[in-house]
């Protein structure tokens, strides 16, 4: 970039310029997210919104052949999370004599 051309975008650390936020459309989401009442605020499914989880297995599915189900999907909020959960999910399929194998 020359000394005449504009600065697109600061990413230097200090004050976020606050004039950037999408408050109308923040506000939208909001009030839509809001409109169905307590369930609105309710934890759901542990595995994620099924919605989401079907629309992950879709795309390996339709791309890669793969033959995955939403039932077979968990979304998780953290990573930590998921490699929590990943061996447990593998160790259960190993059998035992291949498991304990060093």
């Amino acid at each position: 970039m020359s000394a005449t051309e504009p600065v697109r975008r600061d990413l230097r650390p200090g004050v976020p310029d606050v004039s950037l936020f999408p408050g109308p459309s923040w506000a939208t989401t909001a009030r839509d997210a809001t409109r169905h009442g307590p369930d609105a605020y309710a934890y759901g499914d542990p595995r994620g919104r099924l919605e989401l989880r079907s629309a992950l297995t879709d795309c390996p599915n339709r791309t890669r052949g793969v033959a995955g189900a939403p039932g077979q999907t968990l979304v998780t909020g953290w990573f930590g999370t998921s490699r929590t959960l990943t061996p447990v999910r593998t160790r259960a399929r190993v059998p035992a004599r291949v498991a304990r194998r060093a």
